[in-house]
């Protein structure tokens, strides 16, 4: 995991120590196509890290749902 936050541009140049300090902090969670990670209206309960594949951003109105943005690596 240390390898893969040290691509992100966000950890570029972070010494590998203080990477390590950061993931005792960190919890991973995998999720698959079409899982939802939070709904709109969620209260905060903590901040998401995208490592490899990205997420959709999409919001409801009216009873429909549109794409509005997508989230990537290290975003």
């Amino acid at each position: 995991m240390i390898q893969d936050l040290a691509r992100l541009p966000m950890f570029r140049g972070v010494a590998t120590a203080e990477l390590r300090r950061l993931l005792d902090h960190l919890e991973a969670a995998r999720f698959s196509t079409g899982d939802r990670v939070f709904e709109q209206g969620d209260e905060a309960d903590g901040a998401l890290i995208v490592i490899k594949g990205k997420l959709e951003a999409r919001i409801a109105k009216g009873g429909t749902e549109r794409r509005v943005g997508a989230i990537h690596p290290g975003e």
